[in-house]
């Protein structure tokens, strides 16, 4: 398959040498990077693409989806913090009849480690001695903060449990509320992702956490959406990716 990929920084090359492992071959869009094929997206620089994957940035991210459902191109989304736009995305998908998959990270491991924090959740949500936190840490060139893959992650906890309905993001001055689940965020270093939940009681903490070690597992989640998506139309997220992994 030939794909676009849209972004040529750190990510967009990780990308790229998954492809190549994978068989694959590639153009590449990115108006700042002079080692780029194409500086925008156009018929010219896409035409020719299966999938077209998007790591760029939250403020340019819209406006890449507009213009590639518009060149009838399927599409993977890996940028963040434009969340607050799906409703269009999908409107836009819809129009245009074409394929477009999201998630707010594409590590394989952290979207089971979704499930595995889900199911947790669950089951601490019937033991009222144990409360719950979080909080995440990524590289000091982090464009968002929270993380996309933190506020799934706490919205998937207030969904499993009865006691918290309310994620907070934000650094709290006062005593959080029981209703309230707390998630921090932490950016400096090098670090390209970790994710911790706590479930603590008087007694004891039990703590589950991912940790990526490199940009390699996000880039080789993104290509095998790509795999995935080549001929599918619609709205996905990778949770449709992993059910097909898992056989669910």
């Amino acid at each position: 398959m030939h794909l676009a990929i849209i972004g040529y920084g750190r990510m967009g090359k990780e990308i790229a040498d998954v492809a190549t492992e994978r068989g694959h071959t590639f153009t590449t869009v990115d108006v700042n990077a002079p080692d780029a094929e194409h500086a925008r997206i156009t018929q010219e620089s896409v035409g020719a693409c299966g999938v077209c994957i998007d790591f760029t940035h939250p403020q340019s991210v819209v406006g890449n989806i507009e213009q590639m459902a518009a060149l009838g191109k399927h599409m993977v989304i890996g940028t963040t913090g434009w969340y607050g736009e799906l409703d269009h995305v999908r409107s836009v998908v819809e129009e245009h009849d074409v394929g477009l998959l999201w998630s707010p990270n594409f590590s394989i491991g952290v979207n089971l480690f979704f499930r595995l924090v889900t199911a947790a959740a669950a089951i601490f949500d019937n033991v009222a001695d144990y409360d719950v936190m979080g909080y995440e840490i990524h590289h000091n060139g982090k464009a968002d903060s929270p993380s996309g893959t933190a506020i799934k992650m706490a919205q998937q906890i207030v969904d499993a449990m009865s006691s918290k309905d309310t994620p907070v993001y934000e650094m709290l001055n006062r005593r959080p509320e029981p209703n309230e689940l707390h998630f921090a965020s932490l950016r400096g270093g090098s670090n390209p992702g970790r994710h911790t939940v706590l479930f603590d009681s008087p007694f004891d903490t039990i703590e589950l956490t991912h940790q990526n070690r490199t940009r390699r597992g996000l880039a080789v989640g993104a290509v095998l959406a790509a795999e995935y998506m080549r001929e599918r139309k619609g709205f996905h997220s990778i949770d449709d990716l992993i059910d097909s992994m898992v056989g669910e």
